[in-house]
C-alpha cells in the first residue's frame, strides 16, 4: 500500500479531431508504507471529458519491473476547490483505476494493483497536480524470486 506523489506531463496529444487524446511515456510515482518507491509508466488513449479507458505500461520497483494493464473510470468532481493564486477556484476530480500485473524482471510471479488520486486538471483538462494526502495505492498478489 502507497500513495501518489506525482504525475510528469508524459507525451499528451490529441488523436484527430475525435474529442480523445494518446498519452505515452507518462510516469507516475508510488511512495509506499515500507518507503519503497515505484514508478508506474503507462500509455492511453481516453477521452478529454471523462478520462476513462483502457491503459497498459509498466512499472518499476527496484529490484523489480512490472508489466501492467488496467482501466480508469469516469473521472468524478469532488466537489472541494483548489484556490488558485491566478485563477480562483478550480474543481477538485477524482480518477479510480485498477488493473494486473506481471513481473517481467526480477522473480516471477502476478497479482493486482488498484487506487485513485484526486488531482487539479491542467486548462487543458488533463490530470495534473496530484494530491498526495488525496491517493491510494495497493498491489497484491504472489510472487517468487
Amino acid at each position: 500500500e502507497g500513495v501518489i506523489t506525482s504525475i510528469s506531463e508524459g507525451t499528451v496529444i490529441p488523436a484527430g479531431n475525435s474529442g480523445r487524446w494518446r498519452v505515452s511515456d507518462r510516469d507516475v510515482f508510488v511512495t509506499f508504507e515500507d518507503d519503497s518507491t515505484g514508478t508506474m509508466t503507462y500509455a492511453a488513449n481516453v477521452p478529454i471529458l471523462t478520462q476513462a479507458g483502457s491503459f497498459h505500461g509498466t512499472m518499476e520497483m527496484e529490484p523489480l519491473a512490472f508489466k501492467v494493464r488496467g482501466k480508469s473510470e469516469p473521472v468524478e468532481p469532488t466537489g472541494d476547490f483548489y484556490e488558485h493564486p491566478l485563477y480562483g477556484p478550480i474543481p477538485i476530480y477524482k480518477l479510480v483505476f485498477s488493473g494486473s500485473w506481471t513481473i517481467i524482471d526480477g522473480a516471477q510471479g502476478n497479482g493486482t494493483f488498484s487506487g485513485w488520486a484526486e488531482f487539479i486538471p491542467t486548462p487543458e483538462g488533463h490530470v495534473g497536480l496530484i494530491l498526495e494526502d488525496s491517493s491510494y495505492f495497493e498491489m497484491t498478489g504472489k510472487w517468487k524470486q
